[in-house]
């Protein structure tokens, strides 16, 4: 258990020293502030990330 948690900190260490640090800026609009506030997060994520879909179809006669 203990070398579990040690290996565990080692992996977040080195993901951590390696990080890639950006400024965003990001707008939303919304119903309410906390609605703005959601989109302008989602958007400033989408814009450091990328945006991934996958869908899949199923049709049956």
């Amino acid at each position: 258990m203990i070398r579990r948690a040690i290996w565990l900190t080692l992996l977040v260490s080195f993901n951590v020293a390696w990080a890639d640090s950006r400024t965003i800026s990001a707008s939303g609009s919304g119903a309410t502030r906390q609605q703005a506030l959601n989109i302008a997060q989602r958007n400033a994520v989408e814009a450091a990330l990328g945006v991934y879909l996958e869908s899949q179809t199923l049709v049956r006669n």
